[in-house]
């Protein structure tokens, strides 16, 4: 998968694991920098997890007054976007978090992929040198097998936003490959028999077959993680077993 695969039998679990290594995340960067730069795709798939980040009282203490909060894309609906209002009715509303310090992507801006990354450079350029870049991108697989960024836009042009059009033909404002890959950790939720399907053309892909939208998913220095459960990940067989064959590890415990 090009990462790191954390398995279990259930999504349930899968969503635990991925809570508990963000939480370990911001409080380790919390502590080495003072703040935790978190970007997050709001999609569907990653729903559940946020408000259980919200509500789960083993995270109570999740240092949301020193977070940053980014969105890794929005999408526009005569207008208007519809990625910003799941952030804004969760993470915002209910964390307690400076509202300041919540970034959203107006794409009623004249440049919204420019007025972004002006945001993205300025505050992350407050950090040393080495250390300016995303701590963590939070995101889910859709069933397509998108991810929430500009996945096929060149990762080596130095541009952090852009504006594209994606499969469905709506217009998208977000990260590029380049912003992703410099972050230090990406976790990406992977649960459910409906993104079987997409697991199994990624895997192909990164196996020589036809391309799929996240095999160019690397870190420089950084983490690739992904959550799955046994209904998703197209290496287990109905009744569990591993097929040990497919190039990938199982982290338990």
């Amino acid at each position: 998968m090009g990462g790191e695969v954390v398995l279990r039998p259930e999504a349930d679990g899968a969503i635990d694991a991925l809570l508990a290594d963000v939480y370990l995340h911001a409080s380790n960067c919390v502590r080495a920098f003072g703040d935790f730069h978190v970007a997050i795709g709001a999609t569907p798939g990653v729903e559940t997890a946020l408000v259980r980040l919200l509500y789960d009282l083993n995270y109570r203490d999740f240092p949301w007054s020193r977070t940053r909060l980014w969105m890794t894309q929005e999408c526009g609906v005569a207008g208007k976007g519809v990625c910003w209002p799941v952030l804004e009715g969760t993470v915002v509303a209910q964390s307690g978090m400076p509202a300041e310090q919540a970034h959203r992507i107006d794409i009623s801006a004249a440049e919204p992929a420019a007025d972004y990354e002006r945001q993205l450079r300025e505050h992350l350029g407050w950090r040393p040198k080495g250390h300016d870049r995303l701590d963590l991108v939070l995101a889910a697989i859709d069933e397509d097998g998108s991810l929430p960024w500009a996945t096929q836009h060149a990762a080596d042009d130095g541009a952090l936003c852009v504006t594209w059009t994606g499969a469905d033909g709506q217009g998208r404002t977000g990260m590029t490959p380049f912003v992703v890959s410099a972050c230090r950790c990406v976790c990406v939720l992977a649960v459910g028999s409906g993104v079987r399907g997409a697991l199994t053309r990624l895997e192909a892909a990164l196996r020589g077959g036809p391309a799929a939208p996240g095999q160019s998913l690397r870190t420089i220095g950084g983490d690739v993680r992904w959550y799955m459960d046994y209904e998703a990940c197209p290496s287990y067989c109905a009744g569990g077993s591993p097929d040990r064959g497919v190039g990938t590890s199982e982290r338990t415990g």
